[in-house]
């Protein structure tokens, strides 16, 4: 998706920047009725906890960097899973030993930008790609 977002914003001579971005998994009933399949929502859960998701999302954000999105800003930092999604890097402050998956890639892609070994369209500025 983020590849046929940033064709059409190119069409217009525009750059494609993001708001409320990062993915997540969800039981698409519980968001369109309401409805849950009993346990469902726990094992999806499990599926943002699990430190694969670190590959998955700096794969997210090294495509939006190939790509050359403007900035890139996360919906959040912080939020307790739900029936509705695991939206947050972390599901609470202080989350340390072992850092959640999606903080410990955001925080490693920050720190490669900030060190010169990842650039952001041709040039380094770690502050446009994550809303800094």
């Amino acid at each position: 998706r983020m590849l046929r977002d940033q064709a059409i914003a190119g069409e217009y001579g525009m750059s494609l920047s993001t708001y409320e971005a990062g993915p997540h998994i969800v039981e698409s009933s519980a968001i369109h009725s309401d409805r849950t399949t009993d346990g469902y929502a726990e094992k999806l859960m499990q599926v943002n906890r699990h430190p694969e998701m670190k590959e998955v999302y700096k794969m997210y954000s090294d495509i939006a960097l190939e790509i050359g999105i403007s900035k890139w800003v996360h919906f959040t930092d912080q939020s307790r899973p739900s029936i509705y999604g695991s939206f947050g890097l972390q599901e609470f402050t202080g989350e340390y030993h072992p850092l959640p998956p999606k903080y410990d890639a955001v925080l490693e892609s920050i720190q490669n930008i900030a060190e010169g070994h990842t650039t952001i369209n041709g040039c380094l500025n770690k502050h446009t790609l994550f809303g800094l």
